[in-house]
């Protein structure tokens, strides 16, 4: 006699490092658990800000609401001459979406079984910091793209940028939307310059 399969669905299996969503949380989020481990597999919500690596959902509404935030944030972003600026701008960034009565939260795709969990705080705030410096990167890209017509001068092409000639070919705006969980080595290089103020203190004095 054959066993009869069970009717209840298999829950899906534990988040990548095989957190069970029981232990300690790591407070700094880098290198350990990036995920909030008060939650599990978690259902987006329009007001959630949702990072992916093939950046399929730059139309959604918490996604869209970031781009904002980043874009009115880039000027002081380029003010802030220290990484404490930096990192005090990025924690007022972080502390503005989340202190918004939406309940916001800030989510990563598991490719596994493309399920989504939550980021924990430092990891939320890295990557607010990746998306603040792409979309700087962007905007330059643009300058150089339009001022000098020829691709800027380390010879990497962002994605979504035209081909020479063909500005009025459905140029709306690509460089004014910033690369939100955009994580591959073409932009990876074209940032890797820059000194990330999470994630790398270079100089162990945590500014």
């Amino acid at each position: 006699m054959n066993e009869q399969l069970p009717s209840v669905p298999v829950p899906p299996p534990p988040p990548p490092n095989g957190d069970n969503g029981n232990d300690a949380q790591r407070e700094d989020g880098v290198g350990g658990n990036e995920w909030d481990t008060n939650s599990f597999w978690v259902i987006p919500v329009a007001e959630d800000v949702i990072f992916d690596r093939k950046n399929q959902h730059t139309e959604h509404p918490g996604n869209v609401h970031f781009r904002s935030v980043l874009q009115h944030s880039l000027e002081l972003y380029r003010a802030s001459t220290t990484r404490a600026a930096k990192k005090d701008l990025i924690c007022r960034i972080h502390n503005d979406l989340r202190d918004d009565s939406s309940n916001r939260r800030f989510l990563q795709e598991y490719h596994a079984n493309q399920s989504w969990f939550v980021l924990n705080e430092e990891s939320a705030k890295i990557k607010i910091e990746y998306a603040l410096r792409c979309q700087e990167m962007a905007d330059r890209v643009h300058y150089h793209h339009h001022h000098n017509h020829r691709p800027p001068h380390h010879h990497h092409r962002l994605p979504e940028q035209q081909e020479p000639g063909d500005e009025d070919d459905n140029d709306a705006d690509w460089w004014n939307r910033p690369f939100v969980g955009f994580e591959n080595d073409e932009l990876d290089s074209l940032l890797q310059d820059d000194n990330d103020v999470y994630g790398n203190d270079d100089d162990g004095d945590g500014d």
